[in-house]
């Protein structure tokens, strides 16, 4: 089974930081291993420390729940033995980069995935609801570049840019309201 995790950018940076998620949980012996309980030095350290803390809250209470240890070893068995593929992938397809990284835990791939698929719904939605009749939601709303250069080109008194007074007067209000002293706007 395997997992996609759609980037809104460069897939490099993902895969840098899904490889590292994987190189840690690789199976040499430091969190998890291939043995058969598949617990590494780490956590099997990790799972002993709680034993000693129960064991001693027990004889302090005169009660041992080993429930809350169980719980804790399945939780551990169910999200950082099983190992999935994740595939990443430029979700406008600009870059043209698709990549795969091998062995990374479900408790990590499994909320990565379900996180970029609904922010994918999310942005499919929003992109049929406010497509325009040329057929893109991206011309002018999600290119910040083409917004400034266009601004750059009306105050430049450029052509192809629309050039009325009213225009220019929008231009100027915005800029003295909207843009003075927000930290965002400064150079």
């Amino acid at each position: 089974m395997d997992f996609t995790l759609y980037t809104f950018g460069d897939v490099e940076i993902f895969r840098a930081a899904l490889t590292g998620v994987a190189m840690v949980f690789s199976g040499d012996g430091f969190f998890t291993s291939d043995s058969a309980l598949g617990l590494g030095m780490v956590a099997a350290f990790g799972l002993v420390v709680t034993l000693l803390v129960m064991l001693v809250q027990g004889v302090m209470t005169q009660r041992i729940e080993l429930g809350q240890f169980i719980v804790l070893v399945a939780i551990f068995f169910v999200m950082f033995v099983p190992k999935f593929r994740v595939q990443i992938e430029d979700y406008y397809g600009t870059s043209g980069n698709i990549a795969a990284v091998d062995n990374v835990p479900l408790g990590v791939a499994f909320p990565v995935a379900a996180m970029s698929a609904l922010t994918k719904g999310i942005n499919d939605r929003l992109a049929t609801a406010y497509q325009t009749v040329s057929g893109s939601a991206y011309t002018e709303m999600t290119s910040p570049l083409k917004v400034v250069l266009s601004l750059r080109r009306a105050a430049l008194g450029l052509p192809n840019v629309p050039n009325g007074p009213r225009w220019r007067q929008n231009l100027i209000d915005y800029s003295l309201y909207c843009m003075a002293g927000r930290p965002e706007f400064e150079a």
